[in-house]
C-alpha cells in the first residue's frame, strides 16, 4: 500500500509541475508593454430651456421675485421691465417721475432693485445679437366695461395723447455674471446717447437699440452667456417725463414698450 501511494504522489507532483510551467511564461508575456487606443465621447446640442431672471446688483444669483418671459434659448431674452411710475399731481410745464420698483412676485413688497434687460445667448457661435425698444405715446386709457381687465383708449378726456412725453433708461450699464466676465464674452455694445442713459422715441415706430454683442472673429466671443442692461441702481433711476408741451387730463395713461432681440448684431451709436 506504501508503494501505491508513493506512486500517486509522484505522478501528482509531476501533473502539478506540468500546469505550472504555462503559467510562468504567461506571467512573463506581461513584462512586454502593451497599450490600447479608445475613442471617448461627448455631444453638445442646443438649449432649449428658458433662462431665469438674475439680479442686477448681484448677477450670480437668481431672481425669484421677478417673473421671466419663458422665452426659450438658446438665445433668448430673459427679462424685461414693467414700469410704473405712479400717481401724479397735474402741473404745467416739465415734470420727471422716477419709476417705481418691482413688486416682487413672493414677498409682495416693492423691490429696491433697478430696472434691467436680461439677454442669454447659448448657441456657441458668437454670431452676435442686439435688443431694441419701441415705445407708444403714453394715451389715456380706461378699463374696457365689456371686458374686465382689458383696457381701451378713453375718448371722454381732453388731452387724450401725450405725443412728446418721453420714458428714459438713466445711467445706463452691461453687467454679467462673473463666469460671462471672466471668459470675456459680455456684451460690447451700449446706447449711451443720453449723458450715459437712454431715451425711447413716442412715436410708436422709431427702435432705439438698448445693447448687443458685435459678431465674433478672433474667437474671444462677444456676448455669450448672460448679460445685463441695467439703467442706475435704483428703480427711480428709469424715469417718465411728460413734456413741457403735452397738456394731460385727470385719466390714467398708459404707453406699451415693444423689446426684440435679434440674432443680427446692429451698429449703436
Amino acid at each position: 500500500m506504501s508503494k501505491v501511494t508513493l506512486g500517486a504522489s509522484l505522478a501528482l507532483a509531476t501533473l502539478a509541475l506540468g500546469l505550472a510551467a504555462p503559467l510562468v511564461a504567461q506571467a512573463d508575456a506581461t513584462t512586454t508593454p502593451v497599450s490600447f487606443d479608445t475613442t471617448d465621447t461627448v455631444e453638445f446640442t442646443a438649449n432649449t430651456d428658458p433662462t431665469d431672471p438674475v439680479d442686477p446688483t448681484d448677477p450670480d444669483t437668481t431672481n425669484p421675485e421677478v417673473p421671466g418671459t419663458g422665452d426659450k434659448g438658446p438665445l433668448s431674452l430673459d427679462y424685461v421691465p414693467t414700469l410704473d411710475f405712479g400717481s401724479q399731481k397735474i402741473a404745467t410745464g416739465t415734470q420727471t417721475f422716477g419709476a417705481k420698483g418691482v413688486i416682487g412676485q413672493n414677498s409682495g413688497t416693492e423691490l429696491t432693485q433697478p430696472h434691467y434687460v436680461q439677454v442669454t445667448d447659448n448657441r456657441g457661435t458668437a454670431e452676435g445679437w442686439n435688443v431694441s425698444a419701441v415705445m407708444t405715446p403714453f394715451t389715456a386709457m380706461k378699463e374696457d366695461p365689456a371686458n374686465a381687465g382689458q383696457y381701451i383708449p378713453d375718448t371722454s378726456v381732453k388731452y387724450q395723447v401725450l405725443d412728446n412725453s418721453i420714458i428714459t433708461f438713466g445711467k445706463t450699464a452691461i453687467t454679467a455674471p462673473a463666469e460671462t466676465l471672466a471668459n470675456g464674452t459680455e456684451a460690447d455694445k451700449m446706447n449711451t446717447s443720453n449723458n450715459g442713459g437712454v431715451n425711447l422715441n413716442p412715436d410708436g415706430t422709431t427702435a432705439i437699440n438698448l445693447f448687443g454683442a458685435t459678431a465674433d472673429t478672433t474667437g474671444a466671443g462677444h456676448g455669450l452667456g448672460t448679460n445685463l442692461f441695467v439703467a442706475g441702481t435704483t428703480p427711480a433711476d428709469t424715469t417718465m417725463t411728460k413734456a413741457a408741451k403735452d397738456n394731460v387730463s385727470e385719466a390714467a395713461y398708459q404707453s406699451t414698450v415693444t423689446y426684440t432681440l435679434t440674432a443680427t448684431p446692429t451698429s449703436i451709436t
